[in-house]
């Protein structure tokens, strides 16, 4: 799925007596990380760490939009930097709903 950047992936499994493949389900990104979150999250080490000590996500050059950016512009700059989200930020640079903590 990462090198392909397929969001979903045939699960084939083989006829024994017709000798055929056949897909029996579609697993999706979503699929599959809601399986790791309920079947290892305890079980793994690496599952407890912080996103950020694990250096996961965008930290430089993060595309963003505002409220006054276009509908055109959002979808161009999706398609530029191949992403499937753009996160929306105030003159700040952060979430306008953002509460924090």
């Amino acid at each position: 799925m990462l090198t392909s950047r397929a969001r979903r992936i045939p699960l084939i499994e083989g006829d024994s007596v017709t000798r055929r493949e056949a897909v029996i389900s579609v697993m999706t990104q979503y699929r599959i990380l809601k399986f790791v979150a309920v079947n290892l999250a305890r079980s793994t080490n690496l599952l407890q760490k912080k996103i950020g000590d694990l250096k996961l996500g965008t930290y430089d050059g993060l595309a963003t939009a505002s409220m006054e950016s276009t509908i055109f512009d959002v979808i161009s700059l999706m398609s530029e930097k191949g992403v499937a989200s753009i996160p929306i930020v105030d003159e700040n640079g952060t979430s306008p709903n953002y509460r924090g903590s």
